[in-house]
């Protein structure tokens, strides 16, 4: 299963791979799982598996392409607005790639994307892959938090803010003193 460690992430990576040469060609949908049957009948006797966990891989695919498909459409949309605004041929680091970085936007992808349309980019030295899955998780955890602030209508409570204001009235220096 796609993951963020060891096979399970070069398996990840084959799969974004292959979506991103899908949206190349022009196809928009999903169709890694309709690609699965093919897979299957050429595997079948090596890894009879596929079968038994038929459901379980083609959820698998769909689930990966679907958010892989998000992410690949707005950071499309960020590097284009990146490249726009750049004055020469090459995209710098902390001047916009950064945040492609937040959206779990492999540097690799960013790097072929922008050579494609004649641009070179600086990559930091500390990070050779680009992105690191604590970083990918710390900016979705960001995300959501941010998407549940935004919709729900959060307040802290009234005992909260009137034992706050309590504290702040005492502490603060009486009018007089600022004459």
């Amino acid at each position: 299963m796609p993951g963020n460690e060891g096979r399970g992430y070069v398996l990840r990576r084959i799969l974004r791979r292959a979506v991103r040469h899908g949206r190349v060609l022009g196809i928009r949908k999903t169709f890694l799982p309709s690609l699965f049957p093919s897979v299957e009948g050429i595997f079948e006797g090596t890894y009879p598996e596929l079968s038994k966990r038929r459901d379980v891989i083609v959820n698998a695919l769909r689930d990966e392409e679907e958010r892989f498909s998000r992410t690949l459409d707005t950071g499309t949309e960020l590097l284009e607005a990146v490249m726009k605004k750049s004055a020469s041929k090459t995209l710098r680091w902390r001047r916009g790639l950064q945040a492609l970085r937040h959206l779990c936007f492999p540097l690799e992808l960013t790097q072929e994307m922008a050579a494609e349309h004649g641009f070179s980019s600086t990559r930091p030295a500390s990070r050779p892959d680009g992105v690191s899955a604590p970083a990918c998780r710390a900016a979705r955890a960001m995300a959501a938090m941010a998407t549940r602030r935004s919709t729900a209508s959060w307040r802290p409570s009234t005992a909260r803010r009137s034992s706050w204001a309590t504290r702040n009235s005492r502490s603060r220096a009486p009018r007089s003193w600022l004459l």
